[in-house]
């Protein structure tokens, strides 16, 4: 199954310049939308601003991620055919931009003045059964 990560730009409801400060650290993040196939939303997307994942098209496998003690998306290939595999990309449960480390979450809502996502756990188990271990690709843009 393919996916589009749409990243919301300056103007859109949803974007935000606001920093969420954790242990003495300023991170600012990139909002979005995760579409499937038919261009229907699947949920809301994380990622932090210093760590976004660069515009393109992605391939993606299925990986047991010892940091967040399950199986995720991991992006394997990116746009030029490189085989990226040992950066540990990953699509996984968290809320807030301090959680990722150059990876992207999801969640089934976005609240803008924390900066959060709502109810990412929900949102990931609702994507990976949806997506049934198969494989695909992930574009990311901003809209």
């Amino acid at each position: 199954m393919n996916l589009t990560i749409e990243r919301f730009s300056k103007g859109n409801k949803y974007y935000t310049d606001k920093i969420s400060v954790h242990n003495g650290q300023n991170f600012q993040c990139i909002f979005g939308q995760c579409k499937d196939d038919e261009d229907v939303l699947i949920d809301y997307t994380l990622e932090r601003k210093d760590t976004l994942i660069p515009d393109g098209v992605y391939k993606y496998d299925w990986y047991y991620s010892p940091a967040n003690k399950m199986t995720v998306i991991r992006l394997t290939e990116d746009p030029n055919g490189v085989d990226i595999k040992s950066r540990v990309i990953e699509h996984h449960i968290a809320n807030y931009p301090y959680d990722l480390k150059g990876c992207c979450a999801h969640g089934l809502g976005i609240d803008i003045n924390v900066p959060m996502l709502v109810s990412s756990g929900v949102a990931i188990k609702s994507l990976f059964e949806k997506l049934g271990n198969k494989t695909g690709t992930i574009t990311y843009k901003t809209i």
